[in-house]
């Protein structure tokens, strides 16, 4: 593990003048009072689009063990004002929190891309945002599983688990390949492909999921960027499998890019890029 130590955050509270850290209280929910609903989402307020979560999600899908979400938001990334994190759920199935993606200015957009597992039948994709400055905000979208497809109910047996392929992880850079070069202060996507089971280990029995098996998944996905923690991905079993992850990062200084995952079975796999301006 490469915790946030002192010495990092004080080297990256000099970076950007300020103290901000990354949260790394486990996966939980917040509590309904604390949470900001906008009732007219028509009508938004300037102040209210800056802070609330754009969730891209199917309307209808047959697959419920890839359910592909994009969250964007337009919320300054700034060193006295930033999102600190994004948190996907569906309080419809047995694993509720789908993982919460911390961030810090360094990353120079609030925007994360991933896919999940949910259970058949009509629910609401729900995102909920913290503001350093301006609480927490959700926002929701319908989406419906068709029956058949739901992707929750995933236990293995033993010799299933012996031939699990796990590979290391991959980075692909967009911009590089459409633009050919990065410069300075540019934020750029960073998509992360990482071939590894997903299991909750649950069955679904009579209608009702039970436990059978522990379940084994990529738990955390931290990046470093220049020597400094900037990211904390924490998913949960609800995590599809092979997952491939997409975030943004403020590219300030030829420096390396190093991303760790660990399972739940805290087996490490890491991927770096160093980045050279063009």
């Amino acid at each position: 593990m490469y915790p946030l130590t002192r010495r990092r955050f004080l080297k990256f509270s000099t970076l950007f003048g300020i103290s901000c850290s990354l949260s790394l209280e486990p996966v939980k929910t917040l509590a309904e009072e604390q949470i900001h609903r906008v009732t007219d989402v028509d009508h938004l307020t300037e102040f209210e689009k800056l802070h609330l979560p754009r969730i891209t999600a199917p309307d209808l899908t047959g697959n419920g063990h890839v359910v592909p979400i994009i969250v964007e938001m337009d919320h300054p990334m700034e060193p006295d004002h930033y999102i600190k994190s994004i948190e996907i759920l569906n309080r419809r199935d047995p694993v509720v929190s789908k993982g919460r993606f911390y961030m810090t200015p360094a990353n120079g957009a609030a925007y994360l891309s991933t896919q999940v597992r949910m259970h058949s039948g009509s629910s609401q994709v729900e995102v909920i945002a913290e503001c350093n400055q301006h609480g927490t905000w959700i926002a929701q979208k319908p989406i419906t599983i068709k029956e058949g497809g739901g992707g929750c109910a995933t236990e293995t047996d033993a010799q299933q688990e012996e031939t699990f392929d796990i590979r290391p992880p991959t980075l692909r850079i967009p911009h590089l390949i459409e633009e050919g070069a990065i410069v300075a202060g540019e934020i750029i996507k960073i998509q992360v492909k990482f071939k590894h089971p997903s299991r909750t280990g649950l069955k679904l029995v009579d209608g009702q999921f039970v436990p059978v098996k522990p379940p084994f998944y990529v738990k955390t996905m931290e990046v470093f960027y220049d020597g400094n923690q900037v990211s904390l991905y924490k998913m949960t079993e609800a995590l599809s499998d092979n997952p491939f992850i997409g975030f943004k990062l403020r590219i300030h200084k030829e420096a390396p890019l190093r991303i760790v995952f660990t399972n739940s079975r805290d087996q490490r796999f890491e991927v770096t890029e160093n980045f050279k301006f063009g």
